[in-house]
């Protein structure tokens, strides 16, 4: 059965709870929603509707075939990912908002979004929440990590929006409508991701549910909705996240 990417008029089988609507960020240059993934055989594909798009992610074999079901494009933590090839994600960016909505499972890691290397293992760009809740946004380049983590936690057990942003001078998080300024660890600073390339980082995929370096590693994940915007102010950067928080899909 093929499922239409775009312009969906109702929402998948199963997904009773959800509004008719497919949401859409207009300033968004990439975008991943579950309400425009689809389902071909033994091929989910998560389309980048984005303004730039071009980074539909799809499991590279049909062992690693995620389920979009209950209103989320899921991924078990053990065998299951998505990706799409491409080597220079942001590469650019000295600011930038990451936006994401999905489900907080308590006391495990969650998988957020991914980027990596897939010819080594210690290359990477790495979104995640952790067991306690925290929420951990790392570039790694060799023994290189610039790491920022929150030291606010995400609500357990129920859906979540965060939002992580460059400012250029600075980075910062919001958890459900609230700026998150406190970090338990911010090496990150004043970096963003064309910093990752600076330090002679190198990228072959984006990802979701697995990160596909040379030995990948998957991580359970329910997710909504992950886009990324370029950065315009802090202000503008809480009205979307607002608008996709307060939004139902």
């Amino acid at each position: 059965m093929y499922i239409s990417p775009l312009n969906r008029l109702s929402p998948l089988v199963g997904n009773t709870d959800e509004t008719d609507s497919v949401f859409n960020l207009p300033s968004a240059l990439h975008e991943w929603n579950y309400q425009n993934a689809t389902d071909v055989g033994t091929t989910v594909t998560a389309v980048d509707t984005g303004s730039i798009a071009g980074l539909d992610m799809a499991n590279p074999s049909a062992g690693e075939e995620p389920t979009i079901s209950g209103g989320y494009l899921r991924f078990n933590g053990t065998t299951q990912g998505i990706k799409k090839d491409t080597a220079n994600f942001r590469s650019a960016d000295t600011s930038g908002v990451f936006h994401f909505k999905f489900y907080s499972n308590g006391g495990v890691v969650d998988n957020i979004f991914q980027a990596a290397n897939s010819s080594v293992t210690n290359q990477f760009l790495n979104v995640s929440k952790l067991a306690n809740g925290e929420i951990n946004f790392t570039l790694r380049v060799a023994g290189t990590f610039l790491t920022l983590i929150s030291t606010p936690t995400v609500t357990a057990n129920s859906i979540n929006t965060v939002s992580i942003y460059s400012t250029g001078s600075n980075a910062y998080m919001i958890f459900n409508g609230t700026k998150i300024t406190t970090f338990g660890t911010d090496f990150l600073g004043a970096f963003w991701i064309k910093r990752f390339f600076d330090l002679g980082g190198s990228l072959s995929n984006v990802s979701f549910g697995a990160r596909y370096t040379s030995n990948p590693i998957y991580i359970k994940e329910d997710i909504k909705l992950a886009c990324y915007e370029t950065y315009t102010s802090e202000a503008n950067a809480l009205i979307n996240h607002n608008l996709i928080r307060n939004t139902n899909f």
